[in-house]
Parts: structure tokens; sequence; C-alpha cells
């Protein structure tokens, strides 16, 4: 047996707190992998991260009990966090980066609409539209178009459960476009041109919907997302129609009828200075008002947010309330999205090489035919196309360059804690506020380090108590 080891240079060492103040984890960023030890063990292998060689021996000396030495000694080979000294450090982080070679588009924006009923204060498409764009309406036959080429995609990648969302702008100002769609759609499904699985969403602001809408997208599987951000006196801070009136009687009424026609609706909660303090009592609201399985948190877009004291201040927040939700939800067993992408990855042990859809693995189509690859770009046309003609969108520059926009090749997250947890956040945030896809998500950053710790020691204090009530 080779006796010589080297320590991961994906090792990171969390300190517990409280009654479990006398333990700590030894966790692996890449592998996932995490040992529960002693704080003196943590102490001796913090003390050894400036060595490149480490003896076996070394390590067993530490340990008084020969059974918890072999153990241990087991379990930190088994998560990668002490490695044979032969073996290339990075070989895992190298292969792990290889993936991104294999993301596929599985995808489909339709941006029916670029006009909007409503004027919300911190909307990151209509705030980003130039004052002399030219608004429209997408045609059928841009939709037709777009479904053509979207199920061809998915039949050259074998994608079992590719996803079609109907956005605006407010989509159901085009609702006649989205019904001549939904339908072209479940006739390629009939046809098996698209899976089964085929799902479909409408991201709607719920001002307009009625009955027949409603009773459309129930016969038609379609699944709505919600824009909701509290009660009415908080919801209507911000969510407002162009005439500045508030939008929360009409949005209410909206999802009375969706419901009554039992289409599923899942809520979704953009997180603002207007709701902020509020979040947790704005999360019982929801449950106790709106019958929900699923709810999804939205985080600002860093250019909505003035200066970088400010982005910190409403990160650190922020990140501290989607905690505290996610453990809410996961008593009430709703599903949060935001937190749960995370919290998935880390418990069933895989990477999340991205946290957004816009790194390859979507095409965008906007109302005029043109495809890119993230629909936060529709008013300025960056990342756009408009010749689409034998395009292999696999290898085009554009979809190409998003692809590999995630923290395994961005040199700046290498020695992150959240570097396999994290996905990199949102590329348009990050060029927003800094010129570059490449640059970080300051507020992902955040999110992704205090998610990160919350889960090791949430993991540290569940084991503890096990191993405590079986003496």
């Amino acid at each position: 047996m080779n006796k010589e080891f080297r320590l991961s240079p994906f090792l990171h060492i969390i300190n517990s707190e409280g009654v479990t103040k006398d333990y700590s984890i030894l966790y692996n960023s890449l592998s996932l992998g995490s040992v529960i030890v002693h704080k003196n063990i943590a102490n001796f292998f913090s003390s050894l991260k400036n060595k490149k060689i480490i003896n076996i021996d070394s390590i067993s000396k530490e340990l008084s009990i020969s059974k918890e030495k072999e153990s241990l000694i087991s379990e930190l080979e088994k998560h990668r966090i002490i490695m044979p000294i032969y073996k290339n450090p990075y070989e895992d982080y190298v292969l792990a980066s290889e993936f991104l070679k294999n993301v596929n588009i599985g995808i489909l924006y339709l941006l029916v609409t670029d006009v909007c009923n409503c004027k919300c204060s911190y909307c990151y498409v209509e705030n980003n539209i130039p004052s002399d764009y030219k608004y429209s309406k997408m045609t059928k036959e841009v939709a037709e178009s777009g479904i053509e080429i979207f199920s061809n995609l998915i039949n050259e990648n074998n994608i079992i459960r590719p996803k079609i969302i109907f956005y605006g702008g407010e989509p159901l100002l085009n609702f006649p476009v989205i019904e001549s769609t939904v339908t072209q759609i479940e006739e390629k499904i009939n046809s098996q041109k698209l899976p089964k699985l085929t799902e479909k969403i409408l991201n709607t602001n719920g001002t307009l919907i009625n009955n027949d809408i409603a009773e459309f997208l129930h016969k038609n599987r379609v699944v709505v997302s919600l824009s909701l951000d509290g009660p009415e006196t908080i919801h209507n801070l911000a969510r407002k129609y162009i005439s500045g009136k508030g939008t929360f009687k009409d949005v209410l009424k909206g999802y009375q009828i969706l419901k009554k026609h039992n289409v599923e609706v899942g809520i979704s909660c953009t997180i603002g200075e207007h709701n902020i303090d509020e979040l947790e009592t704005i999360l019982e609201w929801i449950e106790s008002n709106f019958s929900i399985s699923s709810i999804g948190f939205n985080i600002l877009i860093q250019s909505n947010i003035n200066g970088f004291k400010k982005l910190y201040q409403y990160a650190d927040k922020a990140a501290e309330k989607l905690i505290r939700c996610f453990q809410l939800c996961r008593e009430k067993g709703i599903y949060e999205e935001r937190i749960m992408r995370k919290v998935r990855a880390f418990v069933e042990g895989y990477i999340l090489y991205s946290d957004c859809g816009g790194c390859g693995q979507q095409i965008v189509i906007d109302p005029e035919g043109n495809i890119g690859v993230c629909q936060a770009f529709c008013g300025t046309k960056e990342f756009f196309i408009s010749e689409t003609k034998d395009i292999n969108f696999h290898n085009h520059q554009y979809w190409k360059e998003w692809r590999y926009r995630s923290p395994l090749v961005m040199p700046q997250c290498i020695d992150c804690i959240a570097l396999g947890i994290c996905g990199g956040g949102c590329p348009f945030s990050a060029f927003k506020q800094k010129g570059s896809i490449w640059e970080l998500d300051e507020i992902n950053c955040i999110l992704s380090k205090k998610v990160t710790e919350f889960l090791l020691k949430d993991l540290m204090n569940k084991k503890i108590a096990i191993i405590s009530n079986n003496f």
C-alpha cells in the first residue's frame, strides 16, 4: 500500500457552533463529499494544507482507535479529500469540465410579444429595451418556424423532456399565437415529432386571464408561472400597470379563474426592496391563501441595484431570507426552486454546471424571428442572430461560448467552497454590471457560499444528532 498522499486542492473545512462545536466537516467542493471529524482532527488537516506530501502514518498518529483510523482514511479517500501522490490533483476538475462539451439545447423561449401592459420597477426585460425600440408581436408563421427548428434540435439531441416557454413582455397580449402554437405542439407530440413529456409553460403577470384562456390552458396541459410578490399593499409597490395602478386585484382574479379550471399554477415571487424584509411572512401568506406545491423566488439582476454597497447588502439579506424560506418550505412540503437546485446537487452528489438555461441549453426566438441565447438581450439584440438557415446552434460561437460559461472553467471560481453547487448565476447580470458574461454574478456568489455553508452545518447537525441518539 502506498502510504504517501496529498490533500485535495478542493478541500474546505467548516467548523460547527453551538451544541456541535466540538466537530468540524471536511468538504470537497468538487466531489461534494464530506466527512465529519472532531475539531482537533480538522485543525490537524488545516495544518497540512501547505504540504505537498502527507505520509499516512502522520494521520494515523492523530487517531488513537485503529477502527476509527481505518474508517476515517477510507472515507477521506472515497470523497477525494486525500488522494494518492501519483494522482493529478486537478484530474477530476479537468474531467468534470469536459462534460460541458456535451451540453445540448432542450429549452425554447418564444417571446410572442415584447409589449407589456405593466411597468414593473425591476423588470430586466422591459427596463433594458432601448428608447427607440420598435415593439411587435410574433406572427403565427414565426412561431411555427420556431417550433420546427426546436423539434429538429430535440430529435437530433435525444432530449426526452424539453421545455417550451411562452414569454414576453406579457405573452397573453398575443394569445391567438399561443393558441395556434400550443395546437401545433400537441400535433407534433401526437405524431411523435416531439416527446410525450414536452413541457409547455406560460410565464404571465396574470392580469389578462379569463375563462376561455384558462379552459384552453387546462385542456392542453399548459403550466402557468404566475407573478405575485405578496399581499396587495406589498405587491402593488413594484408590480403596476403602465398607468401606475397596482395589479394585485386583477392578478388575484386571474389566479382564481385558473384554479377554477384546474390549471397547474406555480407562484413566481421577485425579491426586491418592496418585500425583502417580509419574505417569510409573504411565504406564509401565499401558503395559507393559495393552493401551491411550488414557489420560485427571483433575485434581482445586478443592473437594477445602484452601487456595490447596496448590491452586497441586498445579496446578503436575500441569501439569509431565501435560506429561511427554504427551511419553511421544507417543513410544509413546498418545492422552492431557487435553493432546491443547489440542494439537490449537494444531496445527490452531482455538479451543478450552470444555474441558467441560457448557458447553452436554450434558444430564444423574438417576435421578429431572430434567435438568441438569452431572453434578457431581446431589446439590444446582443447574442442574437437573424440568419438561421442551416445553422448548427451547438457549434455557433454564441452558444459555444455560453455553454462553457460555468464555474468549472472560470479561474476566479476554482478556490470557492460553492464550486460544485453554484452554477455561476446569471451571465446577463454579470454582463450588465461588468461588461462580460465571464465576470462574476456577485449576488449569486454570496447566495451560493451562504447556501453551501448552511447545507454543511445542517448536515453536520443532523448526523451528530443521530450519533448522539444512538448512545
